[in-house]
């Protein structure tokens, strides 16, 4: 009768079995790396999509400040108290 440690003639301290738990470890940790990084990638998207949203309506905001004060709606003093404002 073999050994407990046996199974199918394989000793499980040696070879398979701690195999088999490295490659559990690396497994598992490049599974957690993975979601990390993923993760993180989608913040940068994110704050990246944001900055160029905030820089489009602040741009579109200057365009009619312009307008109107080429139109005459508004004077120079206020034209630059919003403009700064801004």
């Amino acid at each position: 009768m073999l050994h407990k440690f046996y199974i199918n003639g394989i000793n499980m301290h040696e070879g398979y079995f701690i195999g088999m738990h490295i490659f559990a470890i690396l497994f598992f940790t490049a599974l957690v790396a993975a979601v990390i990084y993923l993760i993180v990638k989608v913040k940068k998207q994110n704050a990246t999509t944001n900055k160029t949203a905030t820089k489009i309506k602040d741009d579109e905001a200057i365009s009619i400040l312009r307008q109107r004060y080429a139109k005459g709606e508004i004077d120079y003093d206020e034209y630059i108290r919003l403009k700064e404002t801004l």
